[in-house]
C-alpha cells in the first residue's frame, strides 16, 4: 500500500485526491493545508488526517 500525503487541498488538491483514490493500492492518509476546515469540506474523507503544517504532517505520518 502506498500512503499519500497531499500538500494543499484546494481545487488542484481535490483533483489529485480523486486521481489517487482511483489507483489500486494507494491511499490518501493525510493532507496539509493552511485552511484545514476548507480542506476537510473539500475532501470530505473522515479517514484523512488534516494538518496546517507540511513539516508536521511529514513528521507524524512518516
Amino acid at each position: 500500500m502506498i500512503r499519500i500525503g497531499l500538500v494543499g487541498a484546494g481545487r488542484m488538491g481535490k483533483v489529485h485526491y480523486d486521481a489517487y483514490k482511483s489507483i489500486p493500492d494507494v491511499k490518501v492518509v493525510a493532507a496539509a493545508d493552511v485552511d484545514i476546515e476548507n480542506a476537510r469540506k473539500r475532501l470530505n474523507d473522515p479517514e484523512v488526517v488534516f494538518y496546517d503544517n507540511v513539516d508536521l504532517m511529514l513528521e507524524k505520518e512518516n
